[in-house]
């Protein structure tokens, strides 16, 4: 991931205007590629390109990206990266 990508997501998880979360949302880019967001709120954007997906959350101090390939369930990585995320919050992160 670049340090724009990196940017970029922290800008669009914040919740800023015209990311993924205004009223001009825009795709986010993850190691090259452009994924569209399927849904996002106050704590987790979630994203997808084909085959492929990641799952985005934010913490007190910072943000957890999980992705997933063509063989694997969207869901379970929403799972684990949700769980990391609330475990992290609990414990000051």
């Amino acid at each position: 991931m670049t340090a724009q990508e990196g940017a970029n997501i922290a800008t669009a998880i914040a919740g800023s205007p015209n990311t993924v979360l205004g009223g001009d949302a825009m795709p986010l880019t993850l190691q090259g590629v452009k994924f569209l967001v399927l849904r996002a709120d106050e704590s987790c954007i979630y994203l997808r390109h084909g085959p492929e997906g990641a799952c985005i959350a934010k913490t007190n101090q910072c943000i957890l990206i999980g992705m997933y390939g063509e063989n694997q369930q969207a869901g379970d990585c929403n799972v684990v990266v949700e769980k990391l995320a609330d475990y992290l919050k609990e414990n000051g992160y």
